[in-house]
């Protein structure tokens, strides 16, 4: 068993844990060993009609060597033998036919004419793209100079305007220093005569004079103190007009009642009273009217806000459970996909199992 693992394991593959850590029924690191598998390799490798040693091979490639130079040399010997009776009893009878091509330039002439042709058209290739290269050249050197050139008078002719533009620039600055000199000089001219006006003033200020114009306080003063005026004058005659209302103009003779007028007043207060009281209801209906339309109104907002509320309540608990009938949904799927999964998985090995090894088709299982 010690031999076969040598055999299966290559020559230069460290074994054992002080080189790759393999086990020798281990193809890699983290695949596990399949007790199966490693009989089924090692039956195949017991029916390997080889050899099973470097001895058994080098005696079977000597015995095979040995044969071919011993057939080699008969082979050789036999033909020997066979030209030298065709020299010692046969006489030539084949002719060659005349040759095709003679007169005709042979393939190493052929191909050096070729090469020689088209060394003469890549010579004048290059010269010609040479002279291209150099004619291109002239024109981008000739085309810089009259850049250069354009840039140069552009540049003089920027000079002289800046230049030009200096010297107005020099004479507006002189002129509005010589304005501005003026105005200091005519300045400092009125300075002093105002100062020797104001010298020539009496040392003290003359008595104020009024200017004889009344003054907005003094109007409003005035208008204020009117306004008092009028508003007095007409409460003394409201007052007045009070007292000659309250005072009665006439009296009834104390000895005379009159029952007719007393029964009218009478009917015409409680007619008043119930055209009162009716105005009162009427109203009071009115406003609990509005207190209940108030209400109604308040109330169908409240309704409405329920009602959405409700609604809302309702497409939410609608959507969870759509959600949670997808997520179900979703999650059956996944489910079936992953046991779809598993069981290709498995149906895989079991094929990979039940799949013949190499070994075994080639040593028949």
């Amino acid at each position: 068993m010690a031999a076969e693992d040598s055999r299966r394991r290559p020559a230069s593959a460290p074994s054992g844990r002080g080189g790759w850590g393999l086990h020798a029924d281990q193809s890699f690191l983290g695949k596990p060993i399949d007790p199966d598998v490693v009989e089924r390799v090692r039956l195949s490798l017991q029916k390997y009609p080889g050899t099973r040693s470097v001895e058994e091979r080098e005696k079977i490639i000597a015995t095979k060597v040995s044969a071919s130079k011993k057939f080699d040399k008969e082979c050789s010997a036999e033909y020997w033998a066979w030209t030298h009776q065709v020299k010692e009893n046969g006489s030539a009878v084949f002719k060659l036919p005349s040759d095709p091509r003679k007169g005709m330039p042979t393939q190493e002439e052929y191909i050096r004419e070729r090469v020689e042709k088209g060394l003469r058209d890549m010579r004048k290739t290059n010269r010609e793209y040479k002279a291209w290269v150099k004619s291109l050249k002239m024109k981008m050197e000739a085309d810089k100079l009259e850049d250069a050139a354009a840039k140069a008078q552009a540049d003089a002719d920027f000079d002289v305007a800046a230049q030009g533009r200096n010297e107005q620039r020099r004479q507006r600055d002189a002129e509005m220093n010589q304005e501005a000199k003026g105005q200091e000089s005519q300045f400092w001219i009125r300075h002093q005569e105002m100062k020797d006006r104001v010298s020539k003033r009496p040392n003290s200020a003359p008595p104020g004079r009024s200017s004889g114009v009344e003054s907005a306080a003094s109007m409003a003063e005035k208008k204020r103190h009117d306004m008092v005026r009028i508003q007095k004058t007409m409460s003394a005659e409201y007052h007045e007009w009070l007292r000659e209302v309250s005072v009665p103009k006439f009296s009834l003779p104390s000895s005379f009642v009159d029952h007719e007028m007393l029964e009218r007043k009478a009917k015409m207060h409680k007619d008043r009273m119930k055209q009162e009281r009716k105005s009162e209801f009427a109203y009071l209906r009115e406003v609990e009217g509005m207190k209940q339309k108030h209400h109604e109104r308040i109330m169908g907002m409240v309704e409405e806000r329920l009602e959405g509320d409700k609604k809302f309540d309702e497409e939410h608990a609608a959507a969870t459970e759509g959600l949670a009938a997808s997520r179900q949904e979703a999650k059956k799927k996944r489910d079936i996909v992953t046991a779809q999964s598993r069981q290709e998985l498995k149906n895989m090995y079991k094929r990979m199992k039940e799949k013949p090894l190499m070994l075994e088709v080639a040593y028949g299982k």
